[in-house]
């Protein structure tokens, strides 16, 4: 009877370790781009930041922020799944850290889903920044019509110059063309 209980206590713990819209606090191991391990209750896990791009900067300022903070809070968006990394919004001394991320133009959020706990406000702060964060493959799209278009600009002036140059040969030789009878 007491080995059951245990064992279904252990499963309790492996399947529902966390509620979601409630703030745990955090130790931080350890952080570096892109993977971040913090402890809580002596137990190492790996989270990453939730619905949040960043760049090389926005990496080394999380992970300074996380280094310094006197406290560290997580919690799970209802949309989230449970797994490693657990995807979460991290709170650095009460602060929301995307939130921060965002106002420093070192991050922006990849999905906007109306359901996410804290869509609205980071929405409106990448709303109102004078600049937005761009993905290199929206940098690279706008690079390639810049090319295509001048790529045609130059055939179009390329058949101009050469229809230009056979027309004075025409009329300085007073050739005749093949197709026209004289």
């Amino acid at each position: 009877m007491v080995i059951s209980m245990k064992l279904l206590i252990t499963v309790l713990f492996a399947l529902f370790p966390y509620l979601h819209q409630q703030r745990y606090e955090i130790k931080l191991k350890s952080c570096e781009k892109e993977h971040i391990v913090v402890q809580e209750k002596d137990e190492p896990f790996e989270i990453t930041l939730f619905n949040l791009k960043m760049d090389d900067a926005g990496w080394t300022k999380a992970c300074s922020l996380l280094a310094d903070a006197e406290k560290i809070e997580m919690e799970i968006d209802p949309s989230t799944q449970i797994s490693e990394p657990l995807a979460a919004y991290i709170f650095v001394d009460d602060e929301l850290l995307q939130q921060r991320l965002i106002q420093e133009n070192n991050a922006y959020t990849l999905i906007h889903n109306p359901e996410y706990l804290y869509e609205k406000e980071l929405l409106t702060i990448e709303e109102s920044e004078s600049v937005m964060a761009i993905s290199d493959s929206e940098a690279l799209s706008k690079d390639l019509q810049t090319q295509g278009r001048m790529f045609f600009l130059f055939i179009i002036l390329s058949w101009g110059v050469m229809s230009a140059y056979i027309i004075y040969q025409i009329y300085k030789k007073k050739l005749h063309l093949p197709f026209t009878k004289f």
